[in-house]
C-alpha cells in the first residue's frame, strides 16, 4: 500500500487502532515499525535503532510504501494503561508553536501531535538517563568497597583530597556530594584523574563533564564542606568503565532483545578494547544490569552480583525491549 505517512499515524491514532505499521524508506532503504494499541504509541523501532526519535524518519520520508497488520493482543504494563491521552489533551498553543518544526504534506500540525502526545505520555521510566544518572546505576551494580572517606564535619578541599589520591597512586571512583551545592563523580586511576561529571542542585538535568567538571568541584569545595569517598574496584573493572569517560557512545536506545544479543556477540569476538554497556528494562521494572567487556572476557552484574552470559539471556528473555547505553571505541 501507499500513502501520505503523517495521515495514516494520525488517522489510526483519532480511530483508537490496534495495529502494526511497517513504513518503508525511499528505495526501501530502511523501515520504521510503529506499535499502536487503543490508538497510542507503544513501541517504535527502525533499522537504525528504537525509540520515539525514529519516529521523525516517517515525517521527513513523508510518503511511499507501507503495510499494516495485526498486533499481537498482549495486556499493556499497569502503569501505562494509566497514561491513556487524547488529542483534545495537548493545548492548542502548544501545536502552534511547534508547528513549524515538522513538515508531512500539509500534515504538519498532526505530525507535531503525535510527537507532543508520546513525550508527555511516556512515563518518567522511559526517558533517557543523563551522563551521572547512568554512573551512579553502574556504581550500585558494581561491587565496590570505600577506601576512605571524609564526612562534611571534616571539612577538605578538592585540591587536598586530589593529592591525597595522586601521592597513594590510588584507583577508583572518587565522590563528592553536598546536598545544597551538588554532586560530582570523578575515575581515579593510579591517582590520575581520567575524568569527571558533575551536577548542580539547582541544575539537577544539566551534567558538567570532564574539565568543566573538575572546575566546579574546585571553585566550590573551598568556599563549601562536601563528604567525599573513595571506591576501589573489584578486579580490573575500572578499565572498563575508562571509556564511559574517554571513550564514545557507540550504542544507544530501545533495541529488541535479540539485536542487542547479537551486538554482545560481535563485541565479545573483537579483540583489544574494555567497553561497557548499561541495560535497563523500562517493561518489567527489571534492576540494571552493567556489561563488562575485560579481554574478551564478558561479566554481567544484576543486584551486584555476577551472573552468567545465558542466565542473563533466560533473565531477559521475556523482555521485548531495553535501554542500552554502550561506551567503547568505534
Amino acid at each position: 500500500m501507499k500513502g501520505v505517512f503523517a495521515k495514516i499515524l494520525y488517522d489510526a491514532f483519532r480511530e483508537k487502532k490496534t495495529t502494526r505499521y511497517v513504513f518503508f524508506g525511499p528505495d526501501r532503504s530502511g523501515v520504521v515499525i510503529v506499535d499502536l494499541r487503543d490508538g497510542r504509541i507503544e513501541r517504535v523501532e527502525s533499522t537504525w535503532g528504537g525509540g520515539r526519535k525514529e519516529l521523525t524518519k516517517v515525517f521527513v520520508w513523508g510518503s511511499g510504501e507501507y503495510t499494516e497488520r495485526p498486533l499481537e493482543e498482549e495486556p499493556l504494563p499497569q502503569e501505562l494503561q494509566q497514561l491513556e491521552l487524547t488529542l483534545e489533551d495537548i493545548p492548542q498553543e502548544m501545536l502552534e508553536a511547534q508547528a513549524e518544526l515538522l513538515d508531512s504534506n500539509g500534515f504538519n500540525q498532526e505530525a507535531v501531535a503525535l510527537e507532543v502526545i508520546e513525550e508527555i505520555r511516556s512515563h518518567p521510566r522511559f526517558h533517557d538517563l543523563n551522563r551521572i544518572e547512568q554512573m551512579e546505576r553502574v556504581l550500585a551494580q558494581l561491587p565496590t568497597e570505600v577506601v576512605f572517606q571524609h564526612p562534611v564535619e571534616r571539612w577538605r578541599t578538592s585540591h587536598e583530597i586530589f593529592r591525597e589520591l595522586r601521592m597513594g597512586r590510588q584507583t577508583g571512583m572518587v565522590v563528592a556530594e553536598r546536598e545544597r551545592d551538588g554532586r560530582y563523580l570523578g575515575l581515579v586511576v593510579e591517582g590520575r584523574i581520567l575524568g569527571g561529571l558533575f551536577v548542580r542542585s539547582e541544575r539537577p538535568d544539566e551534567v558538567l563533564e570532564s574539565r568543566d567538571a573538575l572546575a566546579e568541584i574546585r571553585a566550590r569545595s573551598p568556599v563549601h564542606p562536601f563528604s567525599w569517598r573513595l571506591l576501589s574496584f573489584h578486579d580490573r573493572h575500572h578499565e572498563a568503565l575508562i571509556p564511559f569517560f574517554t571513550g564514545q557512545l557507540i550504542l544507544k536506545g530501545r533495541l529488541p532483545l535479540h539485536t542487542f544479543l547479537t551486538w554482545v556477540e560481535e563485541v565479545s569476538a573483537q579483540p583489544g578494547e574494555f567497553q561497557f554497556a548499561l541495560i535497563l528494562d523500562p517493561e518489567r521494572e527489571r534492576s540494571e544490569t552493567v556489561l563488562l567487556q575485560l579481554n574478551q572476557h564478558i561479566e554481567a552484574y544484576h543486584k551486584g552480583k555476577v551472573i552468567t552470559l545465558d542466565r542473563f539471556r533466560k533473565g531477559y528473555a521475556r523482555s521485548r525491549t531495553l535501554c542500552v547505553w554502550a561506551y567503547g571505541y568505534a
